[in-house]
């Protein structure tokens, strides 16, 4: 029972680093930086895109849909601390179950965000995909910044 309790703890982290990740969802090594040098705001993502895929005005809204999934909540890292904080109260059986309901959270938003990706990527032209799909394979993963 302890690998099991241990197993599931070490996956519930990997997901939420990988969750904990979105904020720089489409920053690709060496890319501009935010102020500070934190991850550009979506805004200034927003832009990077609309220039490097040279996107056309029909497109803006594709554009900003994307964005808007790719964004974490405001509130993500708060929300994350509070679930940290109430599992230290819990039972094993109450903690387990917390960590499968956050998995499952965490899994729905990752589905919308692949289908933002997807709904995006279908508005546009062969040579902008092209272009998205270069984005996205400098640092391996799915579109900008493989993020």
């Amino acid at each position: 029972m302890k690998w099991n309790v241990r197993a599931l703890a070490i996956t519930a982290v990997a997901a939420s680093a990988m969750l904990a990740g979105a904020a720089a969802w489409a920053q690709p090594y060496g890319g501009p930086q935010g102020q500070y040098g934190q991850p550009p705001s979506p805004q200034q993502e927003a832009q990077r895109i609309r220039q490097n895929l040279e996107l056309r005005p029909d497109q803006e809204g594709a554009l900003q849909d994307f964005v808007r999934a790719m964004t974490p909540p405001a509130d993500y890292q708060r929300k994350m601390y509070q679930q940290q904080q109430e599992m230290r109260s819990m039972t094993t059986p109450q903690r387990l179950d917390a960590m499968v309901s956050h998995m499952d959270e965490m899994r729905q938003q990752m589905l919308d965000r692949v289908h933002a990706t997807k709904d995006f990527y279908n508005q546009l032209t062969p040579d902008q995909k092209r272009k998205f799909d270069q984005m996205g394979s400098s640092s391996g993963g799915m579109g900008p910044g493989g993020q």
